[in-house]
């Protein structure tokens, strides 16, 4: 009896020990997910994108994870909420997928407002789990800083033989550094005067021709699908585009195709001259010339002027490499002639050049074929728009149309500049949009004030008809004097 009473007594005893000590070990542990480390860019400029990102554990593992949110006030406007969704597959700016760093990349269709922003951000496991918000801010500023992506030090093979592959690189920056590349384009024509061209995709990742992923270096290996380049020259068309949409300038880069025997004339690179020239101006145009022999082999190189009232050539021009006539250094392959009309005036109009070279073989280059405008009244040139603009829904795309203009009494004396926007198979339409030189980044997209490049930022939303576009351009004087009027076409799709 005693051992039986005993052994309840004991039995007691542990239940109301484990009882105890439950209830002083606190709660279970938590099955709810954790956000930490966040990171954001601050300040953002108001027309580019912020990037956010936020570390996410969870205790039943990455797994478990159902979705990462977050949002943000519209400041002055208490009312208006935005939302955005976090990613952690590699897209929307995510950078390794899979690493448990969910990132969103966002910009409002119109851009930030400059103000201070309120930014909260959530998860939720997949039974439902919320994590406690985390939160941060960021404020957007005006800035002067370029938006758009940079090209330098192009690399090609400049004879290239016409059954091999050609290879093409790039070196691409950007001011809001290179995770911001979208994409790097290029396109290639035959001899610059057949309509005919080929896109072709650049990468950094290492194939196609690309040596070292990631370096900023963009790399394309192509051939025609003939599997062979016409004989002659080629020019190449080189452009990058950022994650918000800015394309950077155009590059322009040459190539010559030879036969199987190898190229054997002199040719032509790197033209240099005054392609808007006031009339009482000496002209000078230095051209580089090659020549698989050497440079030792080349023999004479010279031009043929003409003006477009009188096609026949008024003048036999000689150019040099000794250091005269305007020529920089004696012996460096670049050919220089600084000419002026016999009368000492040039005619206000266009003016044709040809040129040539020889060898000392007697093998002659193709002839090269350059304008240039003699000019009196204002004149307009250099017209930078996108060949297309892709209507995005539920936002609105901004692009900077530019276009150059020259005036010989000075930049002061243009009154005007200004451009029409005609749908192809539409009469015109008689509104003007003008352009602006007065550096007003954020309203007219012109960087600089008072350098002769006149911006103008367009929108593209919804609303907009697509179709073909002819922008024509207009400039005019103090006293009235109009322009030349260059067009460029922009398709809306």
């Amino acid at each position: 009896m005693l051992k039986k009473f005993t052994f309840s007594t004991n039995l007691i005893f542990l239940c109301v020990l484990f009882i105890s000590c439950d209830g002083d070990n606190g709660p279970a542990p938590s099955n709810v997910p954790v956000l930490s480390n966040i990171q954001l860019v601050d300040p953002v400029h108001y027309a580019d994108s912020q990037t956010v990102s936020v570390l996410v554990s969870d205790p039943q593992g990455p797994g478990d994870i159902d979705s990462v949110w977050g949002n943000y006030l519209v400041p002055g406007n208490p009312g208006s909420v935005r939302y955005i969704r976090f990613h952690d597959d590699g897209t929307n700016g995510d950078a390794a997928p899979g690493d448990s760093r969910f990132t969103s990349r966002f910009r409002p269709a119109t851009g930030f407002i400059l103000a201070d922003y309120a930014l909260n951000i959530g998860a939720v496991d997949l039974a439902g789990n919320s994590a406690d918000w985390i939160e941060s801010a960021f404020s957007v500023i005006d800035t002067t800083t370029p938006l758009y992506p940079v090209l330098s030090d192009v690399q090609l093979e400049l004879y290239h033989f016409y059954r091999d592959s050609q290879t093409v690189s790039v070196l691409v920056s950007d001011p809001n550094g290179p995770e911001d590349i979208d994409s790097v384009w290029g396109r290639y024509y035959f001899d610059e005067a057949i309509p005919i061209y080929a896109h072709v995709l650049l990468n950094d990742i290492g194939i196609n021709g690309d040596l070292i992923p990631g370096d900023s270096r963009y790399t394309a290996m192509f051939l025609p699908d003939s599997g062979a380049f016409i004989q002659g020259f080629y020019k190449v068309n080189i452009w990058a585009v950022d994650l918000d949409g800015q394309q950077s300038a155009r590059y322009d880069t040459l190539f010559v195709s030879a036969d199987s025997a190898g190229l054997v004339s002199p040719a032509f690179f790197d033209l240099e001259l005054d392609i808007i020239h006031n009339y009482t101006d000496s002209q000078t145009v230095s051209i580089y010339v090659s020549d698989p022999q050497g440079y030792d082999n080349i023999d004479s190189v010279w031009g043929e002027w003409f003006s477009v009232d009188n096609p026949f050539p008024v003048n036999h021009i000689l150019f040099y490499d000794d250091g005269s006539h305007g020529d920089q250094s004696s012996g460096d392959g670049i050919f220089t002639i600084t000419f002026m009309a016999d009368t000492g005036v040039f005619d206000i109009g266009l003016h044709y050049l040809s040129i040539f070279a020889a060898d000392l073989d007697g093998h002659q280059s193709d002839q090269f074929d350059t304008t240039f405008t003699t000019v009196g009244n204002p004149t307009l040139f250099n017209v930078v728009a996108p060949d297309s603009i892709e209507q995005i829904p539920g936002d609105t795309v901004r692009v900077t149309i530019t276009v150059d203009a020259y005036d010989p009494d000075g930049l002061s004396d243009i009154d005007s500049v200004f451009f029409t926007s005609t749908r192809v198979g539409e009469p015109p339409d008689p509104d003007h949009f003008h352009l602006y030189d007065d550096g007003d980044v954020s309203a007219h997209g012109d960087l600089v004030a008072g350098d002769g490049t006149y911006s103008l930022i367009i929108q593209v939303d919804e609303s907009s008809i697509p179709g073909d576009y002819i922008f024509k351009f207009f400039a005019y004087d103090s006293d009235g004097n109009g322009s030349n009027n260059p067009e460029t076409m922009v398709t809306v799709y």
